[in-house]
């Protein structure tokens, strides 16, 4: 992933929780091959995917605890 876009610097602490927030998600739903690998190895791989859609659902869902936006 890169980063491509500057922030304005007069965002609130919401807009910048909720960015933040996508940016967790993005990281959970990009494959980590070496990762799943290990998974497949140690014969966990399914139990791997079930908590990471549980931790998606979880942040998906998660409150600003910064108010909202």
């Amino acid at each position: 992933m890169k980063d491509q876009n500057t922030i304005r610097t007069e965002e609130n602490s919401a807009e910048k929780w909720d960015r933040g927030r996508t940016l967790m998600l993005e990281s959970l739903y990009k494959p980590d091959d070496k990762l799943r690998g290990c998974a497949h190895n140690q014969g966990c791989y399914d139990e791997l995917m079930t908590i990471k859609d549980l931790v998606i659902e979880y942040v998906r869902t998660l409150d600003n605890v910064q108010g909202t936006s």
